[in-house]
């Protein structure tokens, strides 16, 4: 059967292969010659250049681009089965959708047409061995990365504020440099932090000096970065001497963790007890308005902020941040509220206790299965096309996912018109409302945690989703 249209997917995984490389360039003339010898119409090539593995599938744009293109009488064709995925479980099933719904799936180099039953037998082979063979790649890679390690080179992620990688081949990426300005910015950090500087100054030095966001956390790793003493981790994660160049030396980066050890012997450990954020309501539980991101600290000499954790790290966000002490007391003031609400909603009997005839939700599964086997048969006699199949089966799929929504609603409704577990809700709120009044910042957080599914942090008040009685009932209540 002549095919309506003809896609081809081509994929490597470098991304210097896929730009100079010739492994896509071959796979595009293969796929041309395969379509050209069966007469079949000019292919539409898309071209990936990404991982296959099951941790990068989403990124593969390509890849579901031409999956949601592709419609029945159309067909795909590959060089070989690991250029669509190395990863067994989503090469097999991503390709037996397409077959359901009328789309052929070709690969050249195994000779597999997935629509009959000898290809996707020998689909599911080959998928195997691609995964093995991916399981051997990455054995192959740690391996080698780990005896680069041990030779003493940085070999992990990006070097440290004040060092450079080379070009991008691999022998000059694992040649690091020094940047001379930011080397120098390094250095007087050290200088300052022997001579008394605190962190928090510091914070505010570098952050002029450098022309970058920086907080406490990032200047307190800069400090105790090892690498700056010419030392990388090997393999075994223990600190030896590295192919990297030494821009502080040891004597001062000693000077500077005995100052900041000495500082935080007078001062007492920072602990959760200590920390300003300690008496923040909200700290760890506000998002952003604008982004959705988490909202971290901002600190000011009067009044304190949450602000959003995505513009902390150098992204856009237009979010405002909120002060502190003013939307804690509000926030306060509303899980009270909230306390309040739900005890005497958890009082009163349940709403509509007419019990209404239980639905069987096994006997309607079943009827799906049967109407699902229906359709393939009739699909595999010649009854029906290939799209009235995709049709009902994209509805039958569509009544399992409602059905299956119904059933999680029916047992959520169930739990909660239990009374022993609605008695069990009752005794939590009291307790908690009438607690509220004495009990810690941190014990009005863990309540918040429970209380509310969503806190948005907005300048002119918190907006809060709370949960309803029923996901107390399941997540708080007796369990069955």
């Amino acid at each position: 059967m002549q095919p309506a249209r003809v896609f081809g997917y081509a994929r490597v995984s470098g991304r210097e292969q896929g730009a100079h490389g010739t492994s896509l360039e071959g796979q595009r003339e293969e796929i041309g010659r395969y379509c050209a010898a069966r007469g079949y119409p000019s292919p539409q090539i898309r071209v990936e250049v990404e991982s296959a593995t099951e941790l990068k599938i989403e990124r593969r744009d390509e890849l579901h681009a031409l999956l949601a293109e592709a419609r029945p009488g159309d067909l795909i064709v590959v060089s070989k089965v690991d250029r669509w995925s190395r990863d067994i479980v989503y090469c097999v099933q991503s390709v037996r959708r397409l077959v359901a719904s009328g789309v052929g799936w070709h690969s050249i180099g195994e000779g597999i047409d997935a629509s009959t039953p000898n290809g996707d037998s020998t689909l599911g082979i080959m998928a195997w061995v691609a995964d093995q063979e991916h399981k051997r790649i990455r054995e192959r890679t740690v391996g080698r990365r780990a005896a680069l390690k041990d030779q003493g080179y940085y070999v992990e992620g990006p070097p440290p504020f004040g060092m450079r990688r080379g070009a991008r081949s691999e022998r000059q990426q694992l040649t690091i440099s020094v940047e001379p300005s930011e080397a120098a910015l390094v250095v007087e950090a050290f200088e300052r932090c022997a001579a008394g500087s605190s962190v928090a100054g510091l914070v505010e030095w570098f952050q002029g000096a450098s022309g970058r966001a920086w907080d406490k956390k990032s200047i307190h790793a800069l400090l105790r970065n090892r690498v700056y003493l010419g030392e990388v981790k090997n393999a075994s994660g223990a600190w030896i001497q590295g192919r990297v160049p030494q821009i502080v030396p040891r004597e001062l980066y000693e000077r500077a963790q005995a100052a900041m050890a000495s500082r935080r012997i007078a001062h007492g450990p920072v602990t959760s007890a200590t920390a300003r954020t300690f008496s923040w309501l909200l700290r760890g539980l506000g998002t952003c308005p604008s982004c959705g991101a988490r909202m971290g600290a901002e600190y000011g000499p009067r009044v304190d902020w949450y602000g959003c954790a995505r513009r902390h790290r150098g992204l856009p966000c237009d979010g405002r941040r909120v002060v502190v002490q003013e939307v804690d007391p509000l926030a306060s003031a509303m899980a009270l509220a909230r306390l309040r609400e739900l005890r005497a909603e958890l009082s009163a009997p349940p709403a509509g206790t007419k019990r209404r005839a239980a639905r069987n939700f096994a006997a309607e599964r079943a009827r799906l299965a049967g109407q699902r086997e229906r359709a393939v048969r009739l699909a595999t006699q010649g009854t029906i096309s290939d799209a009235d199949l995709a049709a009902q089966l994209a509805r039958l799929d569509d009544e399992g996912r409602k059905l299956d929504c119904a059933a999680e609603a029916a047992t959520r409704e169930a739990a909660a018109r239990r009374p022993e577990a609605r008695r069990e809700v009752l005794a939590d709120v009291a307790t908690l409302e009438r607690a509220w009044a004495q009990a810690s910042v941190e014990q009005r957080r863990e309540a918040l945690k429970i209380l509310a599914k969503r806190i948005v942090l907005r300048p002119e008040g918190p907006a809060i989703e709370w949960r309803s009685v029923e996901e107390l009932a399941v997540e708080r209540g007796p369990k069955a």
